[in-house]
C-alpha cells in the first residue's frame, strides 16, 4: 500500500513536471508564433510599401515617357511651323518682287513710248522751222562791212544780245545740233531798235546805216511770218 502511494506520488510528480515542460513548450511555441506573426506582419508591410513605390516608379515612369514623346512632337510642330513661316515670306517676297518687276517693266514701255512720241513731236516741230531758216539763210544778201558810230555799236551789241537769249530759249534747235543764220536767232516779237546816226556823222555813214537796217528788217518780217503759219 505504501509503494502504491509511493509510486502514484511518483507519478504525479513526473506527470506536473512534464505538464509543466509542455507549458513552457507552449508559451515558447506561442511566442515564437506572435513574432512569426509580427514578423509576417512587418513582411506584409514592407512588401505593400515596395509594391507602392514600384506603382509610384511606373507612374513616374510613364509620365517621363509621356513628357519625353509630347516634347519630340512639339519640337516636330514648331520646325513645322518656322519652316511653314519661311516658305510663306519666301512666297510673299516673290510675289512683291514679280509685282515690282511688272509695275518697273510697265512704267518702262510708258517712258519709251512717251520718249518716242516728244521725238517724233520735236522732229515734227523742227521741220517747218529749218526750212524757213535755211530759205532765209541762203537769201539774206552779206551786208558790207562798215564802220558803224557809237549809237550802231549799240544797236547792234542789243540784237546780238536778243538773239542769244531767243538761242538758249528754244531748246529744240539747240539739241539738234543745226546751225541757224543770224536772221533766224532774231525772235518775232523782239523789235529792233532804230539806230539813227547823229548829227555829227557824215551823210555817207548815215546812208549807209539805213541801208543795212533795211535788209535786216525783211528778213525779220519773214522769219515771224513762216513761223506764224
Amino acid at each position: 500500500m505504501e509503494s502504491f502511494t509511493e509510486s502514484l506520488n511518483r507519478l504525479k510528480e513526473v506527470h506536473e513536471n512534464e505538464v509543466r515542460g509542455l507549458q513552457n513548450k507552449l508559451v515558447e511555441l506561442d511566442s515564437e508564433r506572435c513574432r512569426d506573426a509580427q514578423r509576417v506582419e512587418e513582411l506584409c508591410a514592407k512588401n505593400h510599401q515596395l509594391r507602392e513605390q514600384q506603382k509610384a516608379l511606373k507612374e513616374n515612369v510613364r509620365v517621363l515617357e509621356n513628357r519625353l514623346r509630347a516634347g519630340l512632337c512639339d519640337r516636330c510642330m514648331v520646325t513645322q511651323e518656322l519652316a511653314r513661316k519661311k516658305q510663306q515670306e519666301f512666297e510673299n517676297s516673290l510675289l512683291q518682287s514679280l509685282q515690282h518687276v511688272f509695275i518697273l517693266t510697265n512704267e518702262l514701255n510708258r517712258l519709251q513710248g512717251e520718249n518716242k512720241a516728244l521725238k517724233e513731236e520735236v522732229k515734227r516741230l523742227q521741220g517747218p522751222r529749218l526750212k524757213p531758216q535755211c530759205r532765209e539763210g541762203a537769201s539774206d544778201p552779206p551786208s558790207p562791212l562798215l564802220l558803224p558810230s557809237p549809237g550802231a555799236r549799240k544797236a547792234v551789241k542789243e540784237k546780238t544780245l536778243g538773239g542769244h537769249e531767243e538761242a538758249q530759249d528754244d531748246h529744240p534747235e539747240k539739241s539738234t545740233g543745226y546751225r541757224t543764220s543770224p536772221v533766224a536767232k532774231i525772235s518775232p516779237s523782239t523789235n529792233l531798235p532804230e539806230t539813227r546816226a547823229p548829227d555829227m556823222s557824215p551823210q555817207r555813214i548815215s546812208n549807209q546805216l539805213h541801208g543795212t537796217i533795211a535788209v535786216v528788217r525783211p528778213g525779220s518780217q519773214a522769219c515771224s511770218t513762216d513761223q506764224g503759219s
